[in-house]
């Protein structure tokens, strides 16, 4: 095989049995998500303390956020 055969075998549409990746991959963030919104909430016990913590854990919870619903519509075109 040539070196342009392989690069393309390896971008190449992935077969349906990995669909499954995506499932994982998604409920992975979901339950990390969770996390991220219990240990926010926690913040707030001290606010004057935190306020930077609360602004960045805000960032992490729209990251995380986006991350699984990219994978659910990964997973949802997959099926």
């Amino acid at each position: 095989m040539s070196l342009v055969q392989e690069f393309n075998s390896l971008f190449a549409p992935m077969d349906k049995k990995y669909c499954h990746i995506f499932h994982f991959i998604s409920m992975f963030y979901f339950f990390i998500m969770i996390g991220a919104i219990l240990h926010f909430l926690f913040l707030f016990k001290d606010i004057n303390r935190n306020k930077n913590f609360i602004f960045s854990s805000i960032i992490v919870i729209l990251t995380i956020g986006v991350n699984y619903i990219y994978n659910r519509l990964l997973f949802n075109m997959c099926q």
